[in-house]
């Protein structure tokens, strides 16, 4: 029997709108996590240049695209209401980095589980046996990324840096870009 959810994206801009999808199966807290999860490891992925000369990509709405990209049975809906047959509502809040989770009643009402950070979230709820080499997630205030994808950028990050001269300030730069991904790893 499939656990059918919807997945609706509060942006963090007024530039963006709201964003909801539907999945068919895997809706319950583990299904979500897993999602989550793609999403966060699709938007954290080091991409060379282009990816350390900016910075991560800031959680904000990427993490909407990011979801809809790392999750290819990920269907676009109108809003939670659309779909009479699921069983949980998941909003998450793109500026706080939260997820709130519903879960429908007997009686058909909603019930809210709870509000939890993102990366609290899916650190707690994900089933590692779906995913191949488990990195946790973590929020660093600014950005959600995976452990593992972090210290590859940490990685580009020092490895740039060593590009620089010495008495050029971007080494200074650069350098405390990765010492802070990996304080905010280690913490």
């Amino acid at each position: 029997m499939s656990t059918r959810a919807t997945y609706e994206f509060k942006p963090s801009s007024n530039y963006s709108i709201k964003q909801t999808f539907y999945i068919h199966h895997d809706g319950y807290e583990s299904g979500c996590a897993f999602y989550l999860y793609n999403a966060i490891n699709f938007l954290s992925r080091p991409q060379e240049d282009d990816f350390i000369s900016s910075g991560f990509e800031p959680c904000g709405d990427g993490l909407m695209g990011a979801f809809y990209r790392g999750n290819r049975n990920a269907e676009f809906t109108q809003g939670h209401d659309a779909h009479g047959d699921t069983e949980f509502r998941y909003t998450i809040d793109c500026s706080r980095r939260t997820v709130m989770v519903q879960k429908k009643s007997r009686d058909g009402s909603w019930k809210t589980v709870g509000v939890f950070s993102v990366a609290e979230f899916v650190n707690q709820n994900i089933d590692k046996s779906w995913v191949d080499d488990f990195s946790p997630v973590i929020d660093n205030g600014s950005v959600l990324f995976t452990a593992g994808n972090g210290e590859a950028v940490a990685d580009l990050l020092e490895k740039k840096a060593l590009g620089f001269h010495e008495s050029n300030p971007n080494r200074n730069i650069y350098m405390k870009r990765a010492e802070g991904l990996r304080g905010s790893i280690r913490a």
